[in-house]
């Protein structure tokens, strides 16, 4: 009878972790959403970025002309 109650025991344990696994890794797919999110927000600031500096610089003397 004790050997039963050590499988109970250990069969309810074994569901605590693997649930706990479950919401580990729903946990982890949603950080990696939110990484992939992130990422594309740094691209897009990284372009717009690139692309003003290239409007800046392609201005020369015109946009930032010295007044002295």
């Amino acid at each position: 009878m004790e050997d039963n109650k050590s499988e109970d025991v250990v069969k309810m344990e074994l569901e605590e972790k693997e649930e706990l696994i479950e919401k580990q890794a729903r946990r982890i797919l949603s950080l990696e959403g939110e990484l992939q999110q992130v990422k594309q927000e740094r691209d897009d600031l990284f372009r717009k970025f690139t692309d003003l500096s290239l409007t800046i610089s392609s201005q020369g003397d015109t946009a930032f002309h010295d007044t002295r």
